[in-house]
């Protein structure tokens, strides 16, 4: 969706919309992304809040499971001029800044933006998972592993021991 400046009155320009996407193997389901753009100065603000689900892997025992979030989102878009400089440095301060060299400014790519930098950088299912073994593979939330624990040398005269114990 795109919003051309002149649209965007002094109460400014409400708008809503909802869209799924894929990066990589994460799915992004936008249920809501609806607020207000608004003149602000020299650029414009957009205020809106934002719904979405993640479909996507756990890091831990690799099964696919959803995750929703609520973020409110809040950015400054600048307009600049197609004959300014070309190379623009950005800081750390610009990260809420989106730069638009046309006459419009186009939503889909800002919530997009907005919906991967919301994916935590480390995805898990629920902090109780236990994860696959590194032995068998076998996925620990759902059965139990039947590797034989891995004995070190140094104690397997103790361990043979022990078996003989429970031998007995």
């Amino acid at each position: 969706m795109r919003i051309y400046f002149e649209q965007i009155t002094e109460d400014g320009k409400k708008f809503s919309l909802s869209k799924s996407f894929s990066v990589d193997d994460t799915e992004y389901i936008v249920d809501v992304f609806e607020g207000l753009i608004y003149p602000a100065g020299e650029g414009f603000l957009l205020d809106a809040k934002l719904k979405l689900r993640i479909n996507d892997n756990c890091d831990r025992c690799l099964e696919r499971f959803e995750e929703a979030f609520e973020e409110r989102v809040t950015v400054e878009i600048v307009k600049r001029d197609n004959e300014a400089e070309e190379s623009v440095e950005l800081t750390d301060e610009d990260v809420g800044f989106y730069i638009v060299e046309e006459s419009a400014v186009d939503l889909d790519h800002i919530l997009m933006q907005e919906s991967v930098l919301l994916r935590p950088f480390k995805r898990v299912c629920s902090e109780e998972c236990r994860g696959i073994c590194s032995g068998c593979g076998a996925n620990l939330n759902v059965e139990t592993c039947k590797c034989k624990p891995d004995v070190d040398d140094r104690w397997k005269a103790l361990a043979d021991f022990m078996q003989k114990d429970k031998n007995k």
